[in-house]
């Protein structure tokens, strides 16, 4: 009995390491909660222990480990009896295809979550499943159905008070609000989610909130601020070990060409040089500020 509630605690504080960056930590407290669940033989622990590892290991960009884990997952939950949790798996999968930009394995796996969820109660798992195909249809190009989904994940979020899960929500949603040129409104869920993600300390999130906001900047023809944000977004990334995933590159590079071509070459790396200088904390309070304003 001590050994499964020390694997739940131990669970837990590697979904805040996560949180915060520290992915080595949550790395060992979750090898720890599987050699728990492999030694008692507690299948639903090790298919969880699993998942997390999965998650850690995209974030890291170790895109071939985090296969392995999340298929081992699927696959103690198809030998152990089938679940509806099953489907939160494909959609990490899904997610972790995305990062690698093969789309066409992400709508299997999204496929298979879809059908294995149906009509289950459960509404997290109701708003992954549309959180995710959300994510995909951006990707594919189809703005109007990403944002007819990830407007129903929000809704989702916000009525279970899923946080992690709504600024996420709120990040995605106004990056396709973003490409459909819905600048505003953009600006306004990218803040939110900004503000969210600051409040639970998710590092990865606020970096992701705030190339999302540079975007938005050099659209608005702002290239100091986008300059700023995305310096501040790539220190961050480099400080917690999270990069870029390859999905999201040609889009990156341009917003970058974009802020080049408006300041100018050495307008732009002193803009660079000078927000990476600063602590992520500060630029933050000053993004939010303006919002407040």
């Amino acid at each position: 009995g001590a050994k499964y509630a020390l694997s739940g605690v131990l669970t837990s504080l590697a979904i805040v390491d996560v949180g915060l960056g520290e992915y080595a930590a949550a790395h060992a407290r979750l090898e720890r909660v599987l050699a728990t669940a492999r030694q008692l033989e507690h299948p639903l622990d090790m298919a969880n222990a699993l998942t997390h590892l999965g998650c850690v290991y995209r974030i890291l960009a170790e895109y071939s480990t985090a296969q392995i884990h999340l298929e081992q997952a699927l696959q103690v939950y198809q030998e152990h009896g089938r679940s509806i949790w099953e489907s939160g798996v494909l959609c990490v999968l899904a997610g972790n295809a995305i990062s690698q930009g093969d789309l066409s394995a992400a709508r299997f796996h999204l496929q298979a979550a879809s059908t294995l969820l149906g009509t289950g109660e459960n509404k997290w798992l109701q708003m992954l499943v549309c959180y995710s195909p959300g994510l995909l249809a951006h990707y594919e190009g189809d703005a109007v159905a990403a944002m007819r989904l990830l407007e129903e994940a929000t809704a989702l979020a916000r009525e279970g008070q899923f946080k992690p899960d709504l600024a996420r929500s709120l990040v995605a949603l106004g990056r396709v609000k973003r490409t459909l040129g819905q600048v505003s409104p953009a600006s306004e869920l990218l803040m939110e989610g900004l503000e969210l993600f600051r409040a639970l300390g998710h590092k990865l999130g606020i970096a992701e909130a705030l190339e999302e906001l540079g975007a938005v900047s050099a659209v608005r023809g702002d290239g100091v601020q986008a300059a700023t944000l995305l310096s501040a977004a790539h220190t961050m990334r480099e400080g917690i070990g999270a990069p870029l995933p390859p999905v999201d590159r040609a889009a990156y590079d341009s917003v970058l060409a974009a802020c080049r071509a408006q300041l100018g070459e050495a307008a732009f790396a002193e803009a660079w040089a000078h927000a990476a200088a600063r602590s992520w904390q500060e630029v933050v309070e000053e993004v939010l500020k303006l919002r407040q304003n």
